[in-house]
């Protein structure tokens, strides 16, 4: 039920496709109980679920899936469809790894520019100039460059905030 509300456009179609995995993961996990009442479930087999997920993803995905599952049983417990949240005790992962973002060196940027065919090279420069998701750049018309402005307007489909970027002068250049 839970999923099915999410269908008629309450998330964006990405955040849905992701939900649907998490609750396979946890149905799958589950095995022939996926079957049970929803009331059968504790916090230790949210729990077990939680430890069983850290032995192939990081911190940062269990922590996602978690966090899923607390939606699915929050909601759960609001349609009155079980009297305790099991995993609302269910504490998150700490990330001992700190992301290290690296940035790519002037060479190895030129090394990708080289490999690509010219509209490949253009998503690469509006991704560089811009920082905008690939989707983001590939879905970019001529409509949404303003050379008159300076600017590349768009709305960013995972936020849907509207966006004016300059345009940096090497990109103006490779525009033009």
């Amino acid at each position: 039920r839970w999923l099915e509300s999410k269908q008629g456009g309450e998330v964006a179609p990405a955040t849905l496709v992701f939900y649907q995995g998490a609750t396979k993961k946890f149905l799958d996990w589950l095995g022939a109980r996926a079957d049970n009442d929803l009331a059968t479930l504790s916090q230790d087999d949210i729990t077990a679920f939680r430890n069983h997920a850290a032995k192939t993803l990081s911190a940062k995905s269990v922590n996602h899936e978690l966090k899923t599952l607390k939606m699915i049983f929050r909601d759960a417990l609001h349609r009155k469809l079980i009297t305790d949240d099991p995993a609302l005790a269910v504490k998150t992962l700490k990330d001992k790894a700190p992301a290290k973002k690296m940035v790519f060196t002037d060479r190895q940027l030129q090394t990708i520019l080289k490999d690509c065919d010219e509209e490949w090279r253009s998503m690469v420069l509006f991704g560089l100039y811009t920082g905008q998701r690939l989707i983001d750049i590939a879905s970019l018309r001529r409509s949404n460059v303003n050379p008159e402005k300076g600017v590349i307007e768009l709305t960013a489909r995972k936020t849907s905030r509207m966006m004016s970027i300059p345009i940096a002068p090497a990109l103006r250049k490779h525009i033009e």
